[in-house]
């Protein structure tokens, strides 16, 4: 019987084993993230091969491609030069690329399938609004916009321009554009979706400052391009967090064996199950 080499860290007269490293990153509190991250791209493959998905060798050659533009890597000799450094081989490349592939594909059939129901359940968080922000560094300030923007009738996109404490906020002239109300922190989004378009919000306080939302309009809602990828973020994410719970974890590292490492629970509504994609 063949003996599976292990991995070991030297130093000098100091050796390391896996097991060392494993009580390492668990002191750290690193252990838990790495199970979980190996646990996400086990559900993915599963569930896409239960789904019937497969990726082409040329979709892996293609996103290769495009992964190596993003990393500034133009040339072979760049590339290779990399790998050596990261200790990858070409298949292990290859391989994480292909994941990358399936991740997206897995997205666009959770949204093909469960798209149109997970947004008419939950019809209401994604209605759209359009709007501006000013934000100041004192509340005093925020008071004297607010009652220029309201009682004078001063532009709130010139105010912008002129008094937001971000640059870009400046150049933009606080425009948000279309934002969808479940992205909008839930202390504001109240107040943003019962003010009249046409009308700011009162000054409150944020975290960057005292902020006054300008509610320019409410576009009627509509399954549209930008609704779409946001459900299909959300399905993705509901998916991967519902597919933990079933996941237990057994360690010698660790006090316990333990199945609820899930940072995050699926939103409610969600028509996401757990297989027969």
């Amino acid at each position: 019987m063949t003996t599976q080499p292990t991995s070991q860290i030297l130093i000098g007269q100091i050796q390391l084993s896996g097991e060392d490293v494993f009580a390492s990153l668990h002191r750290r509190g690193q252990l838990l993230p790495l199970f979980r991250g190996v646990a996400i791209e086990a559900v993915i493959e599963s569930s896409a091969r239960n789904a019937g998905l497969t990726v082409s060798d040329q979709e892996v050659q293609n996103a290769s491609e495009q992964l190596r533009r993003q990393l500034g890597l133009q040339s072979a000799e760049k590339t290779l030069g990399w790998l050596a450094e990261e200790r990858l081989s070409v298949a292990q490349f290859e391989s994480r690329v292909e994941l990358d592939v399936l991740i997206e594909k897995l997205k666009d059939h959770l949204l093909a399938r469960f798209g149109q129901q997970h947004y008419a359940t939950n019809a209401d968080n994604w209605a759209p609004v359009k709007l501006r922000r000013l934000t100041v560094s004192s509340l005093n300030e925020a008071r004297e916009l607010y009652v220029q923007i309201q009682e004078e009738g001063a532009d709130f996109a010139d105010l912008a321009g002129k008094y937001s404490l971000d640059s870009h906020a400046r150049q933009i002239r606080g425009d948000l554009g279309i934002l969808l109300k479940k992205h909008l922190r839930p202390e504001i989004r109240d107040a943003i979706f019962s003010t009249k378009p046409g009308t700011a919000t009162e000054p409150a306080h944020g975290p960057e400052g005292y902020e006054i939302y300008l509610v320019e309009e409410f576009p009627t809602p509509a399954f549209d391009a930008m609704t779409q990828a946001a459900v299909r973020e959300e399905l993705f994410r509901n998916f991967i967090s519902v597919n933990l719970r079933q996941v237990k974890i057994i360690s010698p590292h660790l006090s316990s064996s333990i199945n609820d490492f899930v940072s995050a629970n699926a939103e409610p509504g969600s028509s996401v199950p757990t297989s027969d994609l």
